[in-house]
């Protein structure tokens, strides 16, 4: 409890409570990506040791679902093979796991798995969802944010597999470039990878 509530109070005197919706929540429209896109998803691979299948994929966003309903034949089967394992991000204990994104745009379909390729998408970090997707990959998850001049100052939870947990006062420029302010909380549980 006495976490919570220091948690708020840091809310709350630097972030003036912006909380930053899960990214479950946030719709393509939310995006201002460099380029036209007509639908995105995310989508989660695991790695169970030498028996990994690539295509044994789980969506685990679609960033507007009904514009799925307007895709051709063509473009639905082509996002359907879209798979990858290469990823932004790691977790998924005991296993393993990564994520990527998948791009709709005109007749094209393609993945986004590389941080280098989600900056090309999304140029500069102008809105919250960006900083969510950005966080997201640097395997931080905003819960409050706060416009600065160059960017946004935001309060993101983190953890690691070996049990370290914990939240981050960050700062994420226009470029995306992460830097820490300091550590709120952190707890270490001695769990192995």
């Amino acid at each position: 409890m006495l976490t919570i509530l220091a948690l708020l109070g840091c809310a709350n005197e630097e972030l003036h409570s912006n909380p930053l919706p899960y990214l479950s929540e946030t719709k393509l429209d939310d995006f201002n990506f460099s380029q036209p896109i007509d639908y995105m998803e995310q989508k989660l691979v695991y790695f169970m040791g030498s028996e990994t299948d690539q295509n044994d994929y789980t969506i685990v966003n679609q960033f507007n679902s009904t514009s799925k309903a307007d895709l051709t034949a063509a473009q639905l089967l082509f996002l359907s093979r879209a798979v990858s394992i290469g990823g932004l991000g790691t977790g998924c204990m005991p296993a393993a796991c990564t994520y990527y994104f998948v791009i709709v745009d005109g007749e094209s379909v393609f993945t986004i798995d590389n941080e280098l390729d989600l900056m090309l998408l999304i140029g500069d970090v102008d809105s919250p969802a960006e900083l969510h997707l950005v966080l997201f990959s640097e395997q931080h998850y905003p819960l409050f944010y706060k416009e600065v001049e160059d960017g946004y100052r935001v309060l993101a939870s983190c953890s690691d597999c070996s049990g370290g947990s914990g939240e981050d006062l960050l700062e994420v420029d226009r470029r995306g470039n992460v830097t820490l302010i300091r550590h709120i909380n952190k707890k270490q549980d001695n769990t192995m990878c």
